[in-house]
């Protein structure tokens, strides 16, 4: 199980969440360590089955190219809000990120 190069993964992930991501989703995010994909949605609102689908879907791309490498997932929809933007969790990549959010 040769563990693929960050740069590929990172493509695979921005490539998955093209035109998936829902309304209210604020950013997207992912982490991997040891064979275990993490993907983290923010939302604006509370997740609806619609939101969990779209990360569900998400993740299921990206473990799709990397079927060696990726064993697990860890998916998850939180609400976004100031309190939580500053949170310790670091993932290694921003893969998706509402234009005209965050002033940008």
């Amino acid at each position: 199980m040769k563990k693929p190069a960050e740069i590929s993964i990172k493509q695979s992930a921005r490539r998955a969440t093209t035109g998936m991501a829902t309304p209210g989703m604020v950013a997207i995010a992912i982490g991997w360590q040891r064979s275990c994909l993490h993907l983290i949605a923010y939302l604006e609102k509370a997740p609806d089955e619609e939101d969990y689908e779209a990360v569900s879907d998400i993740a299921g791309e990206i473990i799709s190219d990397f079927p060696d490498y990726f064993l697990k997932t860890k998916e998850e929809c939180r609400l976004f809000n100031q309190q939580n933007s500053q949170s310790n969790e670091q993932l290694e990549c921003l893969i998706y990120l509402e234009r005209g959010k965050f002033g940008l």
